[in-house]
């Protein structure tokens, strides 16, 4: 099982060995991380490690960063109220996948981002199969519809006024 202490030493090998490469996503001179299936730690171990003072704190040392965790299901924005994320992010270009990729559900995060001086991610793409890696999740699998569907998801995410999108 993967240990708030392990995330840590994993951002600091990250950082270590690719931290100066161009490709880096860096936003006022901070690495951004987009950390998948955040809500699988608890909170309070979170706390520890993105809020100052916590026992594994990044802020304020070489590790600091952007950290975006995954909102998968409405009660997720806690781990960037109390976890100390400075956002959220919905992954899966698969609408109706999860409450973060229902685009109805886009306003009201931007919203709750900006009231808690948060970021709100919405990520698009032009259609979702990863049978192939996960066969059992058919269900969410999405047809590109000649480009429509990817078409759909950028006006809902447009609608929604977030600070950023994400393919």
């Amino acid at each position: 099982m993967q240990t708030i202490q392990n995330v840590r030493d994993d951002v600091a090998f990250i950082l270590s060995h690719y931290g100066s490469h161009a490709a880096l996503l860096r936003v006022k001179d901070l690495p951004v991380f987009y950390v998948y299936d955040s809500y699988h730690q608890p909170i309070d171990s979170w706390k520890q490690l993105l809020l100052p003072g916590g026992k594994h704190s990044v802020r304020g040392t070489h590790l600091d960063g952007i950290y975006i965790g995954l909102y998968l299901s409405r009660g997720n924005e806690r781990y960037a109220s109390e976890g100390g994320f400075d956002g959220l992010y919905t992954y899966f270009a698969s609408t109706d996948f999860s409450d973060g990729t229902r685009l109805a559900e886009w306003p009201r995060l931007t919203t709750w981002a900006r009231q808690h001086s948060k970021l709100f991610v919405p990520c698009v793409g032009p259609g979702y199969d990863d049978s192939r890696i996960r066969p059992w999740n058919a269900g969410s699998w999405r047809y590109r519809s000649m480009g429509k569907y990817y078409q759909e998801m950028w006006a809902g995410a447009v609608e929604a006024s977030p600070l950023v999108i994400a393919v």
